[in-house]
């Protein structure tokens, strides 16, 4: 919600999830507005999202979802600040 909130801030349009993470690598990964490394993380998190969503039977380790923790609050934070720009 985050990477959506930041592309209607900035007046980009999509009309899928897949055009929202487009979007977002071409407007600000690729800028260098959001670090590289959060590109990848966001990526990441993207796919295992589709997964949970949308394949039977999914279970994520509890020591992997906390691994993601730390990656998507800078993340988060990385977004606020280009929200306040």
């Amino acid at each position: 919600y985050a990477v959506t909130a930041l592309l209607i801030d900035h007046e980009i349009e999509t009309q899928t999830h897949a055009g929202t993470k487009q979007m977002f690598g071409l407007h600000f990964i690729k800028p260098g507005l959001i670090k590289p490394d959060s590109g990848k993380f966001y990526s990441t998190i993207f796919s295992l999202r589709q997964t949970g969503d949308y394949d039977a039977f999914v279970e994520f380790e509890r020591d992997y979802v906390v691994a993601l923790v730390e990656p998507a609050t800078d993340l988060i934070a990385q977004i606020e600040a280009a929200l306040t720009k």
